[in-house]
């Protein structure tokens, strides 16, 4: 990796003199797969994620904030990567010449390199950042959607229920209605009845 300094060894030391026995036997697609298995670990994801999230809504693309968080994440995925190498026993050397052959692989290992190479390369952090940055945005988005979703589920609840009172209120009206019906027909059906008593009357005398 071609760090403005390199790697920081763990005893303060440059990590350039790290070295294996082994390491020169080991070939860069053999280097790949370890460090791409090592960015899918809690030890590298965790801190990157805490920084991602301390600093990519607020991200600025240019100028002093941007150096000097640029400067931080340097800080922090250096320190990583001088864990690894150790643990791992690979050279800065033979770790340059493997990440230099990164352009070569796709897909997701490809996304996990980029937050290694953005350790030095400016373009590959701000692209980062900033993907970082509209990711956090969608998110607030969608949750706001959510919200206003909610919010109108709760209206239309409430007109269901007035409308279900409204029926009650109908129903209860037409009930009333029906009753009042009968109850002029059963007038109507007496009136006729004293009437067909009357005439027979009057008919008899």
């Amino acid at each position: 990796m071609a760090s403005r300094q390199g790697p920081r060894a763990a005893n303060g030391a440059s990590a350039g003199k790290l070295k294996s026995a082994s390491s020169s036997t080991r070939s860069p697609e053999w280097i790949l797969n370890e460090l791409t298995g090592y960015l899918r670990t809690s030890v590298w994801r965790k801190p990157i994620a805490r920084f991602f999230d301390k600093y990519a809504a607020g991200f600025e693309e240019r100028g002093k904030r941007f150096d000097k968080t640029h400067e931080r994440y340097q800080d922090l995925g250096e320190g990583l990567l001088d864990d690894f190498l150790q643990s791992a026993g690979i050279s800065l050397r033979a770790f340059d010449r493997a990440l230099s052959r990164a352009d070569a692989v796709g897909g997701k290992e490809r996304r996990l390199l980029e937050q290694v190479m953005a350790t030095d390369d400016e373009e590959v952090f701000k692209r980062m950042m900033i993907r970082e940055r509209e990711a956090r945005q969608d998110t607030e988005s969608d949750d706001n959607d959510d919200d206003g979703a909610g919010r109108s589920s709760e209206e239309e609840e409430e007109e269901d229920d007035s409308g279900d009172e409204d029926a009650v209120a109908a129903a209860a009206t037409g009930d009333s209605d029906g009753s009042a019906e009968e109850e002029e027909a059963a007038a109507a059906a007496a009136v006729d009845g004293r009437l067909r008593a009357l005439n027979q009357k009057a008919a008899t005398n």
